[in-house]
């Protein structure tokens, strides 16, 4: 089921359509909703498996506040894109524990409400993609809080690399990362927190970069101890141009002085895309 509504007034619409949906055994179900409303999803499904909705509050100028009340026991992946999260009292935002069976959930251009930290709580995922919003980048940062033992590949894009905490558990069962970090600003922020993600991640296997997150880790080497990735088995480079990643030989040693034996492989990408 793949319904797009493009207008405000089908709201109502919406709800039947799903309602239906639910009560016939949906197992895949895609959304574009301008304006969002909870109510929608104010009952249970338990055959849904993959949900992806996305929210054009850009063009309604209406934030959609993503509801903590779902009940899909069932659901296996989730994609949310232009979505807020409503944070409690401790400024901490939890919308996923509930999801008992999430194997892969994609954030996409999401904010927590009042700017705190995204908690992310799930025994089973495995597969974690977050790009951050690239617009009004003050009032749309957050922190990421992970609590996910499963969790085997982790994607992070950005103008800014989010401060990471949680158990450790997550960090030594991720294989392969990949950070893509586009800064202009607040570069020596940055920097330090990507170093202190390549030192959680000790134990991948595999790491993707661009040359924009190579641009961030240039900024002082010598002050620094190289990150220990003594499993990395291969480090990829992502560049719409070839020529440029000559230019941080310096960087991509840095990141292999204790991976002797890891292949590097350039990834060529459009410019558009990049």
């Amino acid at each position: 089921l793949h319904p797009p509504f493009l207008r405000k007034e089908c709201n109502k619409l919406v709800y039947h359509i799903l309602k239906y949906a639910f009560s016939h055994h949906v197992q895949h179900l895609l959304i574009n909703f301008i304006c969002f409303k909870p109510n929608c999803f104010s009952f249970s499904c338990p055959t849904l498996k993959s949900l992806e909705l996305t929210s054009d509050h850009l063009i309604s100028g209406v934030i959609s506040i993503f509801p903590n009340s779902l009940n899909f026991p069932a659901l296996t992946t989730l994609s949310l894109s232009y979505f807020t999260f409503f944070s409690n009292e401790d400024g901490c935002a939890e919308p996923f524990s509930t999801f008992n069976m999430l194997n892969t959930l994609i954030i996409h251009h999401c904010q927590v409400l009042h700017k705190r930290h995204l908690c992310i709580s799930n025994a089973k995922l495995e597969n974690l993609s977050i790009t951050m919003c690239y617009y009004m980048i003050s009032r749309t940062y957050f922190e990421i809080e992970l609590y996910a033992p499963s969790l085997r590949t982790f994607s992070f894009k950005g103008n800014h690399i989010s401060k990471l905490f949680g158990s450790k558990s997550f960090s030594s069962s991720i294989k392969q990362l990949k950070i893509n970090i586009r800064c202009f600003e607040n570069i020596g922020k940055n920097y330090w927190i990507l170093l202190n993600w390549l030192e959680q991640f000790a134990n991948i296997e595999s790491l993707m970069v661009d040359t924009y997150t190579l641009e961030v880790l240039s900024l002082d080497l010598l002050k620094v101890n190289p990150p220990s990735l003594i499993n990395l088995k291969s480090l990829k480079i992502e560049t719409s141009d070839v020529s440029y990643v000559c230019r941080y030989d310096e960087e991509i040693n840095f990141l292999l002085q204790n991976s002797h034996s890891a292949n590097v492989e350039n990834i060529i990408v459009d410019a558009f895309d990049y």
